[in-house]
């Protein structure tokens, strides 16, 4: 058992409550999440995590009656005040108990950005043999990412990168994954990953771009033909691979460096737009 929430204060359905006060959860009941970026007191794509959310919850056959953005956004709104907090991640944890009674929390969680180094130096991957149940939905402390934490806990790198049965690299624990072959920029078929909020603005980013994108697996011993690779995510947006395993990346790709300013402008200007009421 564990208590997600730093800072001092949460919702638990629509009632501000003091993070300490909370009991902690409780494992053994289907939960779903999202986590969303915080920029500026701005939740960055919110409308596609909610999206996503209720993909989740209906997979399990779950719903929250009435759940809207804008409610979620209020909430989001509210938290930044009373924690005096406008920059983090915000978990949205959806439980049902054995009732099939329904909790919504939300609030601030503990988070990790890449340093700016990482950016232009990149980050060291590795690949496990670890297949994902249910890969759409974003279910919690599900027994591929206990195995990636464990990994990750005994090994010097990021992030790992999971591969099936049929040695298909799939996504990472805590990202997606995507790689560049033959002038085209490459993903594992979404319906083998979770379809990440990130990952689809970076489709659009390489949409904008002129890129060619293609969705196909890379097969583990394929590593070594790539010329370069990053992961995408909540928290590290566009983020380099330096290197997959013992294989060496290019993170002078002028493609993927293109792909990456190309990114930025998109949340620069959903930041710019979120939360505007159409007359404004």
């Amino acid at each position: 058992m564990n208590r997600n929430f730093t800072d001092k204060y949460c919702y638990r359905n629509d009632n501000l409550t003091a993070v300490d006060s909370e009991p902690v959860f409780v494992k053994g009941r289907t939960s779903v999440y999202e986590v969303i970026r915080v920029i500026g007191g701005k939740p960055l794509f919110l409308e596609d995590h909610i999206e996503r959310l209720e993909r989740s919850l209906h997979s399990f056959g779950l719903e929250i009656c009435g759940m809207k953005s804008t409610d979620f956004r209020d909430k989001i709104a509210s938290l930044c005040i009373e924690n005096d907090k406008v920059d983090g991640n915000i978990e949205i944890l959806v439980t049902a108990g054995n009732d099939k009674t329904i909790t919504t929390m939300v609030g601030f969680i503990a988070h990790k950005y890449p340093e700016e180094r990482d950016y232009r130096q990149g980050v060291k991957v590795e690949i496990i043999e670890v297949e994902r149940k249910n890969p759409n939905s974003k279910v919690k402390n599900t027994e591929a990412r206990l195995a990636a934490n464990a990994f990750l806990a005994e090994n010097d790198c990021f992030e790992v990168l999971l591969k099936n049965k049929n040695n298909q690299i799939t996504e990472g624990s805590r990202s997606n994954f995507f790689y560049f072959k033959e002038g085209a920029l490459c993903s594992p078929p979404v319906a083998a990953v979770l379809p990440g909020i990130t990952r689809k603005y970076v489709l659009l980013a390489a949409e904008i771009a002129g890129m060619k994108v293609h969705e196909d697996f890379l097969l583990s011993d394929q590593v070594k033909d790539l010329d370069a690779a990053f992961l995408s995510g909540t928290s590290i947006g566009v983020l380099p691979i330096s290197c997959i395993g013992k294989h060496e990346l290019n993170l002078n790709h002028e493609p993927l460096k293109n792909l990456m300013k190309t990114f930025r402008g998109l949340v620069e200007n959903t930041l710019e737009t979120a939360g505007k009421r159409p007359t404004d």
